[in-house]
Formats: C-alpha cells, sequence, structure tokens
C-alpha cells in the first residue's frame, strides 16, 4: 500500500462487514454517503480518474484552503475509510476494469449527472447488466425525474434554497442568509442515501433482489424543512414563521455580558419556575404575580423578557454555565464550532473521533451520527490520490505486468 505512515487501524464497526460498494463520486453529497457505509464496516472502493481524482481533495471549501501539509479538513471529512483506485472509465480498457470489480460488489454508488453516466456506461441498466442483484444508487442536486432531472446542483441552492429553509430563515433575520456552514445539506443528505442503501441491502439479502436506491439535495432540505412545508399548504399560510423572539419568554436566547447567547427551550416552565429564578439570584420573580404561571409570563412577556435580558446580561456566559449546570429548565448556550470539541457530552459519546492522516498529522473528526452496541466510532484516515490501485486490482486477479502495461497506456494510475 502506497502512501500514509504505518498506524494502527481503530475499530470500527461491523454491521456492513463483507459488503463491497463501489463509488463514482466527486464533491461531498455522494462520498458523505460512502464515508458512512465505511463507518458502517463496508468496504467502500473509490474509483476517480487517474489525473484528475475528485476536486474535493485540494478544494477550498468555505474559504478554509487545505493546512501547509496539504490535509484537506473536508477531503477527510467526506472520504475516510476508503481505499481509492485510478481507472480512466472513458477508456474501454479501464471500463472493463470496472465491469471486474463489480462483479464481486453489493452497491455501486455515483454522483454523476445522467449524461456522463450514458456516457460513460455506468447508468443504471449498464451496471445492472453486469451485476443484476446490485444495490444502484445515486444522488442528485434535484432528483431523479421532472424536467431539470439532468441539471447539477449544490446544497447552498437545492437543499437551502429551494427547500424553502433558508426562506424562513430569511423571513426572521429580515434579510437573505446564505447556509450557515459548507456541506450542510450534502452531509445531511448523504446520512439519508446510507440508510436508503442499508435498507436495500437488507431486501436484497431476503429476497436476493437488488435496488436502485435514490436521493437529492433537494428532497433532503424539503424533508428538514417538513413540518413548515405541511403546515403551509394545510393552513394557507406561506411557512412557519421563525420567530427572533417568540411569545413565551423562557423560548428563546439571551445575550450575555460577553456577547454570547445563551438560549432557553421551554415550552410550559411551571414546574422548573422557581429554581430557575433561584439559579437566576432573583427568587422574588417567584411571587411577582405577572409572571406566576405560564399564561402569566405568555401575557406579560415582554416585561419578563427585559427583566431576564438585564439579568443575563450582567454575567458572562461562563458563570452562567455554571449557575444553569443541572437546571431542569432546558437550555444551552450557542457554542462556536471550536467550544464543541470540548463539550463534555460530545467527548464523553465519541462523536469527535481521531485518526492520523497521511500527513502524519493527529486529526480529530466528527463521527456519523449512530452507534452501534453501545459503542464509540473508530474511523481510518482517508486514502491519497489513487493509493490502493495496485492493491484492488491484484485482488480481482491483475498480474504486476498487467498493471505495468496499464499504467504506461495511461488507463490506471
Amino acid at each position: 500500500m502506497a502512501g500514509g505512515p504505518e498506524e494502527e487501524v481503530p475499530k470500527v464497526y461491523d454491521v456492513l462487514a463483507g459488503v463491497r460498494v463501489i463509488e463514482v463520486s466527486l464533491w461531498g453529497f455522494v462520498p458523505s454517503a460512502a464515508t458512512t457505509l465505511a463507518d458502517w464496516g463496508a468496504d467502500v472502493v473509490k474509483v476517480v480518474h487517474p489525473e484528475t481524482g475528485d476536486p474535493m481533495q485540494t478544494a477550498v471549501v468555505g474559504g478554509v484552503p487545505p493546512v501547509d501539509d496539504g490535509t484537506s479538513f473536508m477531503w477527510e471529512l467526506a472520504n475516510r475509510g476508503k481505499r481509492s483506485v485510478g481507472i480512466d472509465l472513458s477508456d474501454p480498457r479501464g471500463r472493463g476494469l470496472l465491469d471486474v470489480l463489480l462483479d464481486g460488489a453489493d452497491v455501486f454508488l455515483t454522483s454523476l449527472l445522467p449524461d456522463a453516466r450514458e456516457r460513460l456506461r455506468i447508468d443504471v441498466d449498464d451496471i445492472c447488466g453486469v451485476n443484476p442483484t446490485i444495490v444502484y444508487a445515486r444522488g442528485s442536486a434535484k432528483g431523479p425525474a421532472g424536467p431539470e432531472h439532468r441539471s447539477g446542483g449544490y446544497d447552498a441552492l437545492d437543499y437551502w434554497g429551494r427547500s424553502g429553509l433558508g426562506y424562513t430563515v430569511a423571513e426572521a433575520t429580515g434579510d437573505f442568509l446564505p447556509q450557515p456552514g459548507p456541506a450542510m445539506g450534502d452531509l445531511s443528505a448523504g446520512v439519508m442515501l446510507a440508510g436508503g442503501i442499508a435498507a436495500a441491502l437488507v431486501r436484497r439479502a431476503r429476497t436476493g433482489i437488488g435496488a436502485v436506491v435514490d436521493s437529492s439535495l433537494l428532497a433532503a432540505g424539503i424533508w428538514a424543512n417538513a413540518p413548515s412545508v405541511v403546515a403551509s399548504e394545510l393552513t394557507g399560510i406561506r411557512g412557519i414563521p421563525a420567530r427572533r423572539d417568540g411569545v413565551n419568554p423562557v423560548y428563546r436566547a439571551y445575550r450575555t455580558a460577553d456577547d454570547r447567547h445563551l438560549f432557553f427551550s421551554a415550552m410550559n416552565a411551571d414546574s422548573a419556575w422557581e429554581e430557575f429564578c433561584g439559579r437566576l439570584g432573583r427568587p422574588d420573580l417567584v411571587a411577582d404575580a405577572r409572571f406566576g404561571s405560564h399564561a402569566d409570563r405568555v401575557a406579560h412577556s415582554t416585561e419578563l423578557a427585559d427583566v431576564l435580558q438585564e439579568i443575563l446580561g450582567s454575567r458572562p456566559l461562563a458563570d452562567w454555565r455554571v449557575r444553569f449546570d443541572g437546571m431542569r429548565m432546558p437550555w444551552t448556550a450557542l457554542q462556536s464550532s471550536d467550544e464543541v470539541h470540548a463539550d463534555r457530552q460530545a467527548v464523553a459519546n465519541g462523536y469527535l473521533p481521531s485518526s492520523r492522516v497521511s500527513s502524519g498529522r493527529e486529526m480529530r473528526t466528527v463521527a456519523t451520527p449512530l452507534q452501534f452496541d453501545g459503542e464509540p466510532l473508530g474511523v481510518t484516515r482517508a486514502p491519497t490520490h489513487a493509493e490502493h490501485t495496485d492493491e484492488v486490482l491484484g485482488e480481482v486477479g491483475l498480474t504486476m505486468e498487467e498493471l505495468l502495461e496499464l499504467k504506461i497506456a495511461g488507463v490506471i494510475t
């Protein structure tokens, strides 16, 4: 195996052990679905072009370029645990190698658009003609049908903009806000697609029948926005309004003395009100007739919100973290991304596993949001470009002489 350092391979989940996945995809959405399958124990072989590879490996994502040693946070996040093979699928000899790989595969996964799939002969009929029981999975921007099904897209457009999510936020803030972070829709849609693939594998194990599994960024965005979409048709509203300042004064955010935010989420705080007032240092509020019950607090929402803002704005976030620790009323601090690394729940549950990447550095990543048998996920690094070509093609019977000949011809790398 060429590339990265010698390392101890951590234990990954084994629920998909023995499942072979062939991936032909780029960027974030579908590769993250394949990474989810790898996290669950599948052997994922990522087929990339011998020269161009996957542009995600060197892309500047969210304005953050790869670090000095070449490590890309998004490449590692969306491609960990895979093996990489460089094959030119536009060359008949390369396309023939894909057929060899498909012969023992359980899943074929792609993000390529219909025109590219047809040109490379990797559309449904092509792949299922080689392996009739395979689970064929494709991720798209806008879905497999309709007048725009041949068009590409991005999560910022289709997941965030087209689904209604961005509109809801814009209505609350009074201005358009872009998707809050890079690949938010990609990663959400990816784990959904992986779940569909797993379900199809269960059916295949029971019946021997393969499946075509589809998911899209648009579908994932509409699902995330489903309450508002359903309510809008039922009631005639444009969507459930996202309120910056709600009518319930203990279901909203308040600014602290150091310009941070605390968010409270108490639908009805009657049972926790006395304790809350004590932790605020204002037990006198319990006896205030304006705030004695949930109905009273809603009726005097503006007054109570002003009182709470004055109190909460008098101390920094760190003080309130200590005061509110273990409080019955649901609350959280609005954490920055770097603070998540020290979050005691995230750490205790193994949500931030690490691996030694190809540069040799230890890098923390984020686990897929499921666990099996109460065990935290262990992860392995993402591959370097075409790192496992010899290894994978050797496993399916190619000799060193054949590999060398194909390399000289530019068919593989």
